[in-house]
């Protein structure tokens, strides 16, 4: 069950939650709910985003009423990398024999990287390949090290 619109959060968090509940049967148009939530957190500068990605949202999902496609979910894993903040929390899927090609589909388009619904203005800057490399390694890092 998705969260309702009005929930936004409570006490120090007030104002840092965003539920975009999809209507049954609306497949692909859960991009633009994906979308609208990276927007967002461009808007309020967010350093992270907290994702709830659910499979059990795929077509073949014998309890799925949204009806996503497989290639969605690449397209997904796209739009999800162009924002260079996500922290995603995957859930969902009931079918094991239904969840694979989408999980597998989702990750590829996260490797790809292709820019997607950032609007220019909130684009963030792409960095090099090394600029990226010394983050990611930084981060690796342990601790006292």
């Amino acid at each position: 069950m998705t969260g309702r619109v009005h929930e936004r959060g409570r006490g120090e968090s007030k104002g840092f939650n965003l539920n975009i509940p999809l209507a049954p049967g609306s497949g692909e148009a859960f991009l633009a709910a994906i979308c609208q939530g990276f927007d967002a957190a461009a808007a309020h500068g967010a350093g992270a985003l907290v994702m709830a990605l659910g499979y059990d949202t795929h077509a073949e999902d014998p309890l799925s009423l949204v009806r996503v496609t497989t290639g969605a979910f690449r397209e997904a894993g796209r739009v999800v990398t162009s924002a260079r903040i996500p922290v995603i929390v995957q859930e969902g899927g009931y079918q094991a024999s239904v969840i694979g090609d989408p999980l597998k589909r989702f990750l590829q388009g996260l490797r790809s990287g292709i820019s997607g619904c950032l609007s220019p203005a909130r684009r963030p800057r792409p960095r090099s390949r090394q600029a990226t490399w010394r983050r990611s390694r930084t981060c690796r890092r342990p601790a006292g090290g």
